[in-house]
């Protein structure tokens, strides 16, 4: 239904319903517009902006973007079901009621559109929002373990995703929000038990997704401006959404095969690849020497909010949310760290409890699959405690360290050419020893300390070859590190050089 729905759409408008939820910042609604309007696919016509109230501020600055309006007006009984006790209104209650109604007036002021988009009055949206959720949006309508999308990410902060790659996209099975799209058929299935609070924590409620997938991209795709709210001040602004990196590029494009990469069978075949070709942390401190190879950390972590203070510290030295369930799916995390592509996986095996007992404590239900990915790690592996991780990541590096590969097994040769094999490639290095290069190794090995180790390099420099990582006599028995990953490759060659060679 979603493809259809795009398909008879006209060209300039090649994206679904937008419903804008504002109450009191018409400073922020105007920007907030004026950036969605910007975007591809979405035209004034489709955007419904739903007013919590009637401030004139408000109204004139939607009526001056010329979109549709809808306003709910608070009834005596309403103001009843969102006071508290003490007379002051409880922020929650008014955000669930505000949300649950404009949700079901989007679907009927659009009554053909099988999904709407969902945003609130401080956002800024990069030029590919809308077609982000086009992309998804046929995957997300007929894989049974999908149910939202969004172009949120909750740690999708500058340092960590990887800005050179905006394709890339994840799945988390706990609800990111702030930018999202909604399902006809979903909203039919959640409606019924609206909360009467905390409507965010409704959805990210186990017996509401039940167990299924969000999907979103590594890099965001908006951006949330507002310092002051409900649950928001500028501390916490500063500390969790300032640095967030969302895409700006105006020339990039969703690949038109985007939605069968995020279907489940191919998007943990992808993953368990990803596991087989990456090495697996046996020390703390290959966390903070480079690496063009992901890094894999098995680690162990009673997920409950109670616990939080034995893993926050690191999860501060990586940079991201303390909070595990956030951006996690089935305890893994996948983020970047210095540079580098770390894989996070949490072993934790929530005890057995009673079904009673269990609906006390759903954030368990949440992690019930955190073993799934055991059989992964390769013998030998330790699975560490935060605490302990993060000793060992603040100790000195040891001296002449070098990231030894450990490839899940995969026995990797670290060789160096021989002064008769100059001018030769790895390719030919290899076979010397009745071997064979692999590329894909070679940036485990680009770097100078692992150089340092197999030649007498009195200098050790940058530069860009084919031929790299190598040992050049000619020019003062320098090693040269290739700077630039496209250029890796075992058939390069200089006549001068001797290579640095992974063998298998």
């Amino acid at each position: 239904k979603t493809k259809q729905y795009i398909d008879s759409q006209p060209p300039n408008a090649k994206g679904f319903p937008v419903v804008l939820l504002t109450y009191n910042r018409p400073e922020r609604l105007n920007t907030t517009l004026g950036s969605l309007l910007k975007v591809r696919g979405i035209v004034k016509e489709k955007v419904l902006g739903v007013q919590d109230g009637t401030i004139e501020s408000v109204t004139n600055v939607l009526r001056y973007r010329r979109v549709l309006i809808n306003k709910r007006i608070e009834t005596p009984m309403d103001r009843k079901r969102v006071t508290l006790k003490n007379g002051k209104i409880d922020g929650g209650a008014k955000i669930a009621m505000h949300y649950g109604y404009s949700l079901r007036k989007a679907f009927e002021t659009f009554p053909d559109a099988p999904a709407i988009v969902v945003i609130e009055d401080d956002f800024l949206f990069s030029p590919d929002f809308m077609e982000f959720f086009v992309s998804v949006a046929p995957t997300v309508e007929t894989d049974d373990t999908l149910w939202i999308a969004s172009a949120w990410n909750d740690n999708g902060f500058q340092e960590n995703v990887n800005v050179k790659d905006h394709s890339k996209i994840l799945r988390t099975d706990q609800f990111p929000g702030l930018g999202w799209m909604l399902l006809r058929s979903i909203w039919t299935e959640i409606s019924q038990n609206w909360p009467a609070n905390q409507w965010d924590w409704y959805m990210r409620n186990p017996l509401t997704s039940k167990w299924r997938d969000c999907v979103y991209p590594e890099v965001p795709r908006d951006f949330h401006t507002g310092t002051r709210g409900t649950f928001m001040d500028a501390d916490t602004h500063k500390k969790y959404f300032d640095r967030i990196r969302y895409n700006t590029d105006a020339n990039f494009r969703w690949s038109p095969n985007v939605y069968k990469e995020v279907r489940v069978g191919n998007y943990e075949k992808s993953f368990v690849e990803t596991l087989k070709s990456s090495v697996h942390v046996t020390e703390g401190w290959q966390l903070e020497v480079p690496s063009d190879i992901p890094l894999v950390v098995w680690y162990v972590q009673n997920p409950h909010p109670s616990q939080e203070k034995s893993v926050k510290p690191l999860m501060e030295r990586f940079g991201i949310w303390h909070q595990l369930m956030r951006g996690s799916r089935q305890g893994v995390h996948e983020f970047w760290y210095r540079n580098k592509k770390v894989i996070f996986i949490n072993t934790y095996n929530p005890p057995k409890m009673s079904h009673e007992k269990m609906k006390k404590q759903l954030w368990f239900w949440g992690y019930r699959k955190q073993t799934k990915w055991i059989s992964y790690k390769p013998k030998g592996i330790p699975v560490f405690k935060p605490m302990d991780l993060l000793y060992q990541m603040k100790q000195p590096l040891p001296k002449d360290v070098s990231l030894e590969p450990n490839f899940a097994g995969v026995d990797v040769k670290i060789t160096a050419a021989s002064k008769d094999q100059t001018g030769e490639s790895c390719s030919t290095v290899c076979v010397s020893k009745h071997l064979s290069c692999n590329a894909k190794y070679l940036p485990l090995i680009n770097n100078c300390d692992t150089l340092k180790e197999y030649f007498n390099c009195k200098k050790c420099t940058e530069s860009v070859g084919g031929d790299q990582p190598n040992f050049v006599s000619e020019e003062g028995d320098s090693c040269l590190v290739n700077s630039d990953p496209s250029y890796f490759s075992c058939e390069g060659h200089f006549y001068s050089a001797r290579r640095l060679c992974p063998c298998m």
